[in-house]
C-alpha cells in the first residue's frame, strides 16, 4: 500500500460516513438513571450512547424514547429538531378515543405577558409532553387595579376561623364577603365579583390594600376566557388547561405513561368523567387538623384518587359539560379553585386526581410562600430571591431545580434503574474476596541511653 493510500477498512467507514452525513449528537440535561456512565453538560453521539445500552433491549428501547425529550436528551444541531417536529406529526395522526399527551390535545397555558421567565419554563414542559399548546395572555390583577380600579362589598356571607386551632380553640380570621371589583377598560366600566375572606385583603409593607383580591380577580379572568376559547372549538370534546408555574420531576416518556395507564383506569370505572386533576393538594381536615387524609375507596388503583376537595389550578383536564358549569361559578364571584370545587361537590364520583404521585405540580404546594404573584407572602419570596440572585451577580427567573432522583422514575424505569445496580449479595462476595490487612505489630528498637 501506498504511501497516500487509506485502508480498505477506513475508505468504507468514510464512504459510510459522506453518504449518510454527520452523525447526530446529544447533551445530556438531566441523569438518566440507565446505568449508561452520562453525566449532565456532556455531549454524546447516537452510536456512542447505544454503545453503552451493551445490547440491552430495554434501554435501548427506553433511550430511544429519551432522545424524544428534549428535556432529558437535547439534540444538538438541527437534525434533532426536525426529528421532533416528525415524530409530533406522527402523533398528530392517530385518533384519539381517550385523551392523550400528544400535539392533538388541545393545550392551553395561561401566562402574564410580564413573566418570560415561567414562558421559558412551561415551554420546556409541554416540550417534554409532547404537547402543542395555545398560549393565552393572563390578566393582570395588578395593572387592572390601576386603571380606576374600586373594590366594594357586596354582602357578608359568613364568618370563617383557622381550621387548625391550638388547644381546641378555633381563631376567627375575620368575615367572607363577596365583593365587586370594577374598572375601566377602553372607555368602558368592567366589573367581576369574587368571594374572599377579608382578613386577605390587608396590605403589607410590599404589597398595597387588596392585592391578593385584584391577584384573584385576574386568574379568574383568565380561566374564563380559557373556559370560553374551548366551549367555542366543536373539534374538541375535552381540553388540558396548565398556567405557567406547572413543573415535572419526572422524564416526559414516564409522565405519558402514568397519563395514559390513569386515564384507561378511569375510563374504566367512570366512562363519563368530567373533571381529572394532574396534580392538586387534597384539603380535607380531619378531625381538625391539616393533614391531608384520603380514604381508603376513594383510591383508584394506587395513582388516582377521587378528587373530593383539590385545590390548585396549575393543570386539569376538563370536559365542555363541566367547563360549563365552572364558568357560571367564575361569573358569580368564586375563585378558579373553589369553582372547580364546587362542581366536584355535584358529582365526587366523575372527578380525579394523580395521588400520590403528581403528573404536573406546583413548586411550593399548597403553602402561600412561593413564586406568585397572587398572594401577599409571594411578593416577599421573589424580593428575597431577587436580593439572593443579586448577591451571586445573577438574575431571578423561575427555574424549579428537581431532585431527579431514581424514585421520580415511573414502572420500568425503576426496574431498569434496580437491574442496572449491583445486587446486595454480589457487594457482600465483593467485600469477602477483598484481601485482609493483618495488623502486624512493629519490634520496639531499644532505646538509646547515650552511652557506649
Amino acid at each position: 500500500m501506498g504511501k497516500g493510500l487509506v485502508p480498505e477498512s477506513k475508505r468504507r467507514v468514510l464512504q459510510r460516513y459522506l453518504k449518510k452525513g454527520p452523525e447526530r449528537r446529544y447533551e445530556v440535561q438531566r441523569y438518566l438513571h440507565m446505568g449508561l456512565r452520562v453525566k449532565p453538560g456532556l455531549q454524546f453521539t447516537e452510536s456512542d450512547l447505544f454503545r453503552r445500552c451493551e445490547g440491552n433491549a430495554r434501554r435501548e428501547e427506553r433511550l430511544r424514547a429519551m432522545m424524544r425529550d428534549p428535556t432529558m436528551l437535547a439534540p444538538v444541531g438541527e437534525g434533532g429538531i426536525a426529528d421532533i417536529a416528525a415524530c409530533s406529526s406522527r402523533h398528530a395522526q392517530q385518533s384519539m378515543e381517550l385523551p392523550e399527551l400528544s400535539p392533538r390535545l388541545s393545550t392551553y397555558v395561561i401566562n402574564l405577558q410580564r413573566r418570560a421567565d415561567r414562558r421559558l419554563h412551561i415551554g420546556k414542559v409541554c416540550k417534554a409532553l409532547d404537547l402543542a399548546p395555545t398560549f393565552i395572555d393572563a390578566i393582570d390583577g395588578t395593572a387592572v387595579s390601576a386603571q380606576g380600579g374600586c373594590i366594594e362589598t357586596v354582602r357578608r356571607i359568613r364568618t370563617t376561623c383557622d381550621p387548625v386551632s391550638r388547644k381546641g380553640i378555633s381563631r376567627s380570621l375575620g368575615e367572607v364577603c363577596l365583593y365587586s371589583a370594577s374598572w375601566h377598560e377602553q372607555g368602558q366600566r368592567c366589573e367581576q365579583l369574587m368571594r374572599m375572606a377579608s382578613h386577605r385583603l390587608h396590605s403589607t409593607r410590599l404589597t398595597a390594600w387588596g392585592h391578593e383580591l385584584w391577584g384573584a380577580v385576574g386568574c379568574s379572568l383568565s380561566h374564563q376566557e380559557v373556559l370560553r376559547r374551548f366551549l367555542a372549538d366543536q373539534t374538541s370534546e375535552w381540553c388540558l388547561i396548565l398556567e405557567d408555574d406547572a413543573s415535572m420531576d419526572m422524564p416526559g416518556l414516564d409522565a405519558r405513561a402514568l397519563f395514559s395507564k390513569g386515564m384507561r383506569a378511569i375510563q374504566r370505572c367512570c366512562p363519563n368523567w368530567g373533571l381529572v386533576y394532574l396534580g392538586g393538594s387534597v384539603a380535607s381536615y380531619p378531625h381538625g387538623t391539616s393533614k391531608q387524609h384520603v380514604d381508603p375507596d376513594d383510591r383508584v388503583e394506587n395513582i388516582l384518587v377521587r378528587g373530593k376537595l383539590m385545590y390548585q389550578t396549575h393543570a386539569y383536564l376538563i370536559r365542555k359539560p363541566t367547563a360549563v358549569f365552572v364558568l357560571d361559578k367564575l361569573k358569580r364571584g368564586l375563585a378558579a379553585d373553589a369553582a372547580l370545587v364546587s362542581w366536584t361537590r355535584t358529582a365526587p364520583d366523575r372527578c380525579f386526581a394523580f395521588r400520590p404521585r403528581q403528573i404536573l405540580f406546583q413548586p411550593g404546594g399548597a403553602s402561600r410562600w412561593k413564586d406568585s404573584d397572587i398572594f401577599v407572602e409571594g411578593a416577599e419570596f421573589k424580593r428575597k430571591a431577587n436580593k439572593a440572585a443579586k448577591h451571586e451577580g445573577k438574575v431571578y427567573s423561575f427555574a424549579p431545580k428537581f431532585r431527579n432522583s431514581f424514585r421520580s422514575l415511573q414502572s420500568e424505569g425503576v426496574e431498569l434503574h434496580m437491574m442496572c445496580r449491583p445486587s446486595q449479595h454480589q457487594k457482600l462476595n465483593t467485600k469477602a474476596v477483598l484481601p485482609v490487612k493483618r495488623n502486624i505489630r512493629r519490634r520496639r528498637r531499644p532505646r538509646r541511653t547515650g552511652k557506649n
